[in-house]
């Protein structure tokens, strides 16, 4: 059976327990956290993703770069303006 569950994932975390890939503290050092909130909340460092696909994705930082994952995210997202649709 196959299930088509996507989840959302953030490009740069803010979690709390500073723990995890691409945290805001390793990418903007120093950063209070409301401010690294409104940052990593903002809709351009979300991904949507497949389980797979996300944890594949953070469990290999050193392969999925922030910016790896940025240039990702933007060019999925060209590819939905050619079909017209509103992004």
């Amino acid at each position: 059976m196959i299930e088509n569950n996507g989840q959302c994932a953030h490009i740069i975390s803010a979690s709390q327990k500073k723990q995890g890939p691409r945290h805001y503290t390793k990418i903007f050092g120093n950063m209070d956290h409301a401010s690294a909130i409104k940052v990593t909340d903002h809709i351009n460092n979300a991904l949507y993703l497949c389980y797979g696909c996300h944890k594949e994705i953070d469990m290999n930082e050193e392969k999925y770069t922030v910016e790896k994952l940025q240039t990702s995210r933007s060019l999925a997202l060209l590819k939905f303006k050619d079909f017209n649709f509103q992004v």
